[in-house]
């Protein structure tokens, strides 16, 4: 590497390489380390690779739970224990309101979501202000979740609706019969 080096972060070329090869490590001892580095305490916690918490001072996780692949949590967010989170997902306390009077959006509302424990957000999942997902609930790939869950219901759909339930007993997912 002859090229003259350049950068706006302050770093050097070896230490930018680093950085860039460590921000790619989807691992388990990287991904603890990186929940680590964001101020999680909480035991077992994993952060996949360009995951964000913002306003992480309001953002509260639980014991061995995953963050997944950029996925985005920012305001009051309190996720449980053994939390699944896929990519790509986003949990957002804070939304924007229209202004009639200005005839746009702007300024906003705060409402706290809650993701009980036992939860799995498959990939793409939203998740708006003010919602609870309760314990143990499936929410399927890209569903957009604008009202709380019950326990143990298979979610999906935009906006979200249950489609079934996990069977306590075997785990089975018991899909709803709409016929």
């Amino acid at each position: 590497m002859d090229e003259p080096w350049e950068t706006t972060t302050g770093l050097t070329r070896e230490e930018f390489e680093k950085f860039t090869r460590y921000c790619q490590a989807d691992n388990p001892i990287d991904n603890s380390n990186r929940a680590k580095m964001l101020g999680v305490d909480a035991e077992g916690v994993q952060i996949a690779p360009g995951a964000t918490l913002r306003q992480p001072e309001r953002i509260t996780i639980g014991k061995n739970t995953f963050i997944g692949l950029f996925t985005y949590l920012n305001g009051e967010v309190t996720v449980g224990e053994r939390v699944l989170i896929g990519p790509h997902c986003c949990l957002s306390a804070n939304n924007h309101i229209f202004f009639p009077e200005r005839k746009h959006f702007g300024g906003g509302r705060q409402a706290p979501i809650v993701i009980e424990d036992g939860v799995w957000l498959s990939a793409g999942v939203q998740v708006t202000a003010g919602v609870t997902v309760r314990r143990g609930t499936l929410v399927c790939a890209n569903a957009t979740v604008t009202h709380d869950t019950p326990e143990f219901a298979i979610i999906a759909g935009i906006p979200a609706g249950q489609i079934g339930h996990i069977d306590l007993e075997t785990g089975e997912y018991i899909w709803d019969d709409k016929a």
